[in-house]
């Protein structure tokens, strides 16, 4: 943390950071799964984030970061999720939530499904949750609808 310039936009450092920390839980069980496996013992198969997950992946680490936070998660029907990969429930609002794993900034299409899907689905919130920034038009249309547009890294 030390070495990171003072001009430096603080929501890129706090993204640094987060990955630095990624990183080092990565290795960490990647380390211990290698070591059970050399002592013979079984391992479950456990979910980390890499540049290369699939969007399925993404979705379900999505969802482990949502209950690890108090969520009550539910998943939607991979086919006709009408915009809408996760139903979160927590403290009595309920918040549609489309995932997407992208390596360039998310335009509109994203917020438009979610908006449509929140109304599909008659739930209080609608969130975007992406490994991946978010360009100008989304975040305007996004301001419009009500849409939180959050960060993975941040979530």
């Amino acid at each position: 943390i030390s070495s990171l310039p003072f001009d430096q936009d603080p929501t890129e450092c706090a993204k640094g950071i987060v990955r630095e920390k990624l990183k080092w839980h990565n290795r960490t069980m990647n380390r211990r799964r290698d070591e059970a496996i050399r002592r013979g013992e079984a391992v479950e198969n456990e979910l980390v984030y890499h540049s290369d997950c699939s969007g399925m992946e993404f979705e379900q680490l999505v969802k482990l970061a949502l209950q690890a936070k108090g969520y009550q998660v539910r998943s939607t029907p991979v086919t006709g999720d009408q915009g809408v990969d996760l139903l979160a429930d927590k403290h009595g609002v309920t918040i549609a939530v489309q995932c997407k794993r992208s390596s360039s900034p998310l335009g509109n299409k994203a917020i438009q499904e979610v908006t449509a899907g929140r109304i599909h689905y008659q739930v209080d919130e609608a969130w975007v949750v992406s490994d991946a920034d978010y360009t100008a038009g989304a975040r305007s249309l996004a301001s419009t609808n009500s849409v939180k547009l959050v960060n993975f890294f941040t979530l």
